[in-house]
């Protein structure tokens, strides 16, 4: 039976031989096997009482089998295997049949097992190791724990905890600044986090020009970017990635940022117009194409938008193309033009 993974300081039952760590939030993940890790080993720190296998270090099954059945002479032993999913199907299955036969169990109660992903683990395809994997995930003598990516929102309630902690106080704008500078799992916000809170020093407000400063480009920032943060009033943030586009762009980025800007509106009415229907937010989501995690920040900002901003918006994208296209202008009036339409944009409100 599969559990939420919520909570990584719950994880451990005595009762458990094997834990299966699965989901796409590998910081929480990495919470759970500490968790289990303090349980089972305590204060023993002996190097033969934890072992940790993965693809680089792998032999065969049978030598997998062997680390699992050998007695420990300080009490109790735990052995994990990490990063599962880049692990070849042939590998998954032998790991797997092992860990299926009751031998290890029974013959060495001592030793407690764990499999941890650093994504989530794919089980389609029909690859013959998933029925033993589907098997053990239902077995009384294991746990399955999912740990799911967090929404936009519990995300940045975790940047303020975590910051909070320190003395220091951060905006929603800037944790959404911070959150887009990096891949958006807690383990890459945190390390961001960290480095974050030591280049502000004594300072007790972070500012946007912080991350600007401090976190820079974990990726290269899309022209999509700029069109959800305008569009859903991320005013601040827009004019950060408007200035990234054009200082590192070509000729013509002023019209690519316009055809964007309206698929974006297009994409932005679609949706509210199927929420406002009583379509359900799973449906909805499957109408377009992102990331699961953008996919619930998008439709959750789509929500808050009322049909005046629409209105409004919709006005404002026919000014900015007739400006940018009708007045050939240069490229600094272009960059004027965009910074206009940011500024008169409509805040946020539902009806």
């Amino acid at each position: 039976m599969s559990t939420t993974l919520k909570d990584p300081g719950s994880v451990f039952n005595k009762n458990i031989a094997l834990y299966i760590l699965d989901g796409e939030e590998y910081y929480i993940k990495k919470l759970a096997l500490e968790e289990i890790r303090k349980q089972v080993l305590g204060a023993n720190k002996d190097p033969f009482s934890y072992q940790e296998i993965t693809p680089a270090n792998w032999e065969d099954g049978k030598t997998f089998e062997t680390h699992l059945c050998q007695a420990s002479l300080f009490s109790r032993r735990m052995v994990v295997v990490s990063y599962f999913s880049e692990f070849s199907g042939k590998i998954k299955g032998e790991i797997l049949d092992v860990l299926s036969s009751s031998g290890w169990i029974t013959g060495n109660n001592e030793t407690i097992a764990v499999i941890i992903s650093h994504g989530r683990i794919d089980l389609s395809g029909g690859a013959a190791w998933t029925k033993n994997y589907r098997k053990l995930t239902s077995s009384k003598t294991a746990a399955h724990f999912m740990a799911y990516a967090l929404d936009a929102r519990d995300i940045e309630k975790w940047i303020e905890k975590f910051f909070g902690e320190k003395d220091k106080n951060i905006s929603q704008s800037v944790c959404s600044m911070l959150i887009s500078s990096t891949d958006g799992t807690l383990d890459s916000i945190k390390k961001e986090a960290e480095k974050l809170s030591l280049f502000v020093g004594e300072k007790d407000q972070i500012e946007l020009s912080d991350v600007n400063e401090c976190v820079g480009d974990f990726r290269i920032i899309s022209v999509f970017d700029f069109c959800d943060a305008a569009l859903f009033c991320n005013k601040t943030a827009a004019r950060i990635y408007l200035s990234r586009i054009v200082e590192e762009s070509a000729s013509g980025w002023e019209v690519m940022l316009i055809s964007r800007l309206w698929w974006s509106y297009k994409r932005n009415l679609s949706i509210k117009g199927k929420l406002s229907s009583g379509a359900d937010e799973y449906a909805v989501s499957n109408t377009f194409n992102a990331p699961y995690k953008k996919k619930r920040e998008i439709i959750s900002n789509v929500k808050k938008l009322s049909s005046k901003a629409f209105k409004k918006q919709l006005q404002l994208l026919f000014e900015l193309e007739y400006k940018i296209k009708g007045a050939a202008p240069s490229a600094l009036f272009k960059r004027n033009y965009f910074e206009q339409f940011i500024s008169s944009l409509p805040r946020v409100l539902i009806d």
